[in-house]
């Protein structure tokens, strides 16, 4: 699971922000080759990397790690220019505290906007307002990511099930809920944390 949440995903970005200069780079042949070289180079390591994940995981429990990064400011912050770049139509919203969270909570908070970022840059339709809100109360953290999939997009082969089903491991080691569904043409994440939650340390 921290395999994926780091080197995978990296590469997936990588892969992703090629193929995205790619279009900027037509009258530049030395440039194109370049970039579809690092493109390529990016996708097969995702695609190794996996397949070996999917070895790891039948050889070894799941175990309920925590990612470090618990700063949720930094993270929508990042979201957003993300998504910009996508060009993507993404309202970000959140309401309540971000700072003064369980350490848990906020890494698995953290982990859950990147993964729903990584999910909306490949099948979000860039046409319509998607949104990804977060909403931090009394006594839980809830997480909604939502899109309108793309009538053709690309590249599904890189959004696998393993960040999702860390997630979900994540969510319940917690005691809390996760869930991820398509519904005819919409994309839906949900992610729904207790604030007090059992061993777990203040993030400060």
């Amino acid at each position: 699971r921290e395999l994926h949440d780091t080197l995978a995903r990296a590469n997936t970005r990588v892969y992703l922000r090629a193929q995205g200069a790619l279009s900027a780079s037509a009258e530049q042949p030395e440039v194109t080759a370049l970039l579809e070289e690092i493109a390529e180079t990016s996708r097969g390591s995702v695609t190794e990397l996996r397949a070996m994940l999917r070895v790891l995981r039948e050889d070894a429990p799941a175990q309920p790690d925590t990612a470090p990064a618990t700063d949720l400011g930094a993270a929508l912050s990042s979201a957003r220019s993300a998504l910009r770049r996508a060009g993507l139509r993404v309202t970000t919203t959140h309401d309540g505290r971000l700072t003064g969270l369980p350490a848990t909570v906020a890494a698995t908070l953290v982990l859950a906007i990147d993964e729903a970022v990584t999910c909306l840059r490949t099948c979000a339709a860039t046409d319509t307002r998607n949104q990804l809100v977060l909403d931090v109360g009394r006594s839980r953290a809830d997480l909604l990511a939502m899109c309108r999939i793309a009538d053709h997009h690309n590249d599904h082969e890189l959004t696998d099930r393993a960040g999702l089903l860390g997630l979900g491991e994540r969510a319940h080691a917690l005691e809390g809920t996760f869930d991820c569904a398509i519904v005819g043409r919409q994309w839906l994440l949900t992610l729904s944390l207790p604030l007090a939650v059992k061993g777990s340390p203040s993030a400060t």
